[in-house]
């Protein structure tokens, strides 16, 4: 830019500009949050993804967009599967009455246990 600023068009840029241009500076916890934010909204509009999947990837690829965006265009299930959104063999779903791995409480008959997306459940 030859020593020209220019202003950001969107409050968002203001962060990464900090970042490119700030020189030694060291970014605030509220600059690196909101680049954060930026960088999942981004990766899931690229590549079409809820923004807690997205997120989910991108720390499996340690924050490489680069990386995250290669190997979900060379195999989206095996990024996937490896990330631990999706297994193989989902463990069936749980009886009238489930006890919870995680805490040993029995689940009542009406109130079935929620599932997450990997078909693993827990209680409440």
């Amino acid at each position: 830019l030859g020593g020209l600023i220019v202003p950001p068009q969107h409050p968002e840029d203001g962060v990464l500009e900090a970042v490119l241009f700030s020189m030694g500076r060291t970014m605030t916890q509220e600059e690196v949050k909101q680049l954060m934010q930026r960088t999942v909204q981004q990766v899931a509009g690229t590549l079409s993804l809820d923004l807690d999947r997205a997120e989910h990837l991108l720390i499996h690829c340690k924050w490489n967009v680069d990386l995250l965006i290669q190997r979900y265009t060379d195999d989206p299930d095996a990024l996937v599967l490896a990330a631990g959104l999706k297994i193989r063999n989902p463990q069936p779903a749980p009886g009238p009455v489930a006890q919870c791995p995680v805490c040993l409480s029995q689940s009542k008959e009406s109130d079935p246990p929620p599932m997450l997306c990997c078909m693993h459940y827990c209680c409440r």
